[in-house]
């Protein structure tokens, strides 16, 4: 499938981000790395959730993404958290004119980083490792993911200078109840019928303590961030 920014998807990442404080974490383990002056730009920044957690960390942030939705969910959660310092921007990442310090890239497929590497003075790749703990079974999956192996093996084969490190980070999925859960996988996996959907729920779906989410996808990743460069 192809992914879509929409109300739901918006909502599901933001109710992840806060359930899991996967992206404070994130921002933590990025820190070490980033230099309060520098000019740092999230190329296909998404909702631009790490960027928010690290607006306090870095003076300048530039976030571009296609897709106009997600753009404006980012303005409006700067401005509800009132921050001044990212720019965010509608528009192609791979034809966005400029340089910078640093580029964030945090995406499926980081191939062809020389796209980038002439507008940076280095770039940062986050890539998650492999995990059994699927959104949906692995058979609906009709994209190609990148991991921590391949981006390794794509950086040595063409002669990219880089260091790495990795973490085990939590990034599952909250739920409202269980039709919130099945119009999840629904939107993951458009083709699953009913019964290997009512399998999956039962499998895969935790109780939580918690009264907004009650109910959990669990999903434990080796998360590695790629220092490339610098150029």
């Amino acid at each position: 499938m192809i992914f879509t920014w929409n109300a739901d998807t918006v909502r599901w990442y933001h109710a992840a981000a806060a359930y899991t404080g996967y992206y404070q974490k994130l921002a933590a383990r990025l820190a070490p790395l980033l230099r309060r002056q520098e000019r740092f730009c999230d190329m296909g920044c998404g909702l631009g959730l790490i960027d928010l957690e690290l607006a306090a960390l870095v003076d300048d942030i530039t976030c571009v993404d296609i897709s106009e939705t997600a753009i404006a969910a980012l303005q409006d959660a700067a401005r509800a958290r009132s921050i001044g310092n990212i720019r965010a921007i509608q528009g192609d990442a791979e034809t966005l004119p400029g340089r910078w310090d640093t580029i964030y890239l945090s995406f499926f497929s980081s191939s062809h980083l020389e796209r980038f590497a002439t507008r940076a003075g280095r770039l940062l790749v986050v890539v998650g490792g492999t995990s059994q703990q699927g959104f949906f079974p692995e058979k609906y999956r009709t994209k190609e993911r990148n991991t921590i192996e391949r981006e390794k093996a794509y950086l040595a084969e063409n002669g990219w200078p880089y260091t790495l490190t990795q973490a085990p980070m939590e990034f599952g999925q909250p739920f409202e109840n269980r039709d919130d859960a099945r119009a999840f996988v629904r939107t993951y996996a458009p083709g699953i019928p009913d019964d290997e959907l009512e399998a999956f729920l039962a499998q895969r779906l935790e109780a939580t303590q918690s009264p907004r989410w009650p109910l959990f996808f669990s999903r434990v990743r080796e998360v590695g961030i790629f220092e490339v460069g610098p150029f």
